[in-house]
């Protein structure tokens, strides 16, 4: 048989849950991007801030989403 010592992944899969509780518990509008850029993941108070859906903006860039004053005054 094969022993192997897993206390290492249990510790890191323990962290990996409890990030994802304050990403999803946080009260600020959270994004992840992937290396191009890309929104890869948002968080419900992005949703509840923006009017936009999770599924709406993934894969897209978080420029698009942004609204300067310029731009606000021309729309």
């Amino acid at each position: 048989g094969v022993l192997r010592d897993v206390t290492q992944r249990h510790l890191a899969d323990e962290r990996l849950r409890q990030a994802q509780v304050v990403f999803d518990s946080s009260v600020q509008g959270l994004i992840v991007l992937d290396g191009m850029g890309r929104i890869i993941s948002t968080n419900p108070a992005f949703s509840r801030m923006t009017g936009y859906a999770r599924d709406a903006v993934i894969g897209r860039e978080p420029a698009e989403f942004v609204v300067t004053r310029r731009r606000h005054d021309q729309e």
